[in-house]
C-alpha cells in the first residue's frame, strides 16, 4: 500500500436522482453526508448535460467548504450493462476532481461488503451500525436525533425533521469511504473492518484504477 496521507476524504456514488456524498475529516473527527437531488426532467441530450453540470457545481461547493483532499467514487458497470447517461455524469465527476481522486469503486464491491444479495435498506441499517460504533471513537455525524434541533453540527438547516436518518445513497458513499480507510491503514476504522467484510476478495486487495 502507498504511503498516502488522508485528511478529508470524501466518496460520492453517483446518480442522477440522488447523488450520495460523504465527507469524513480524520482530524477534526467530523462524518458529514448529503444527498444531492438535482434530477434530471428533461431527458434530452442537453437536459442531461444541464443536469450533470449542477449536480457537479453542488460536489464542488462541497468539496470546498470541506476542505476536501482525496476522493473515491463509484464507476459505472462496464460494456453493455452501463446507463449512457450515468456513465456522462461519472466521466464529469472523474474529469473534475481527478487530481484528487485515490482511486474509482466498481459497483460490485458492495454486494461483498454486504456478503452477497442485498437491499437500499441493508446498506442504510449498515451504514447506520458503522456511525454508531464510529461515535464510541468521538466522531459526530451531521444527523440528528433531536427533533428539536434546528441546525446539524456544520450549521447547516436542517431537512430531514431532525430525525436521525440517512438515504441508502448516502450510506453506500459512507460504506465506500469506510473502506477506502481501513485499505489505508486509518486506525480509527479497523474497527469495523468486520462489520464491513472487508478480509473478503476483492475489496481490500483490488487494484485502485490511479494513484495521485
Amino acid at each position: 500500500m502507498e504511503d498516502r496521507k488522508i485528511n478529508v476524504l470524501a466518496s460520492i456514488d453517483p446518480s442522477f436522482t440522488s447523488t450520495g456524498l460523504a465527507i469524513i475529516d480524520l482530524n477534526n473527527k467530523t462524518i458529514y453526508t448529503r444527498a444531492i437531488q438535482i434530477g434530471c426532467p428533461d431527458k434530452s441530450f442537453f437536459g442531461m448535460q444541464q443536469s450533470i453540470t449542477l449536480i457537479v457545481y453542488e460536489l464542488e461547493q462541497e468539496m470546498k467548504k470541506h476542505d476536501v483532499d482525496s476522493l473515491v467514487h463509484e464507476e459505472p458497470f462496464p460494456g453493455q450493462m452501463f446507463s449512457p447517461a450515468l456513465y456522462g455524469l461519472d466521466s464529469a465527476i472523474f474529469q473534475t476532481f481527478q487530481t484528487m481522486i485515490l482511486h474509482t469503486y466498481h459497483p460490485t464491491i458492495l454486494r461483498k461488503i454486504h456478503g452477497g444479495k442485498y437491499t437500499k435498506t441493508d446498506s442504510k441499517n449498515l451504514a447506520l451500525k458503522v456511525l454508531s460504533l464510529l461515535s464510541d471513537y468521538k466522531y459526530i455525524n451531521n444527523l440528528s436525533e433531536n427533533k428539536k434541533d434546528k441546525k446539524d453540527i456544520f450549521g447547516n438547516k436542517l431537512t430531514r425533521n431532525g430525525e436521525y436518518a440517512i438515504t441508502s445513497d448516502e450510506s453506500e458513499a459512507f460504506l465506500y469511504a469506510v473502506t477506502t480507510l481501513i485499505k489505508y491503514g486509518a486506525e480509527d476504522f479497523k474497527c469495523a473492518s468486520e462489520m464491513l467484510n472487508t478480509s473478503a476478495k476483492g475489496i481490500i486487495d483490488w487494484q485502485p484504477l490511479i494513484h495521485s
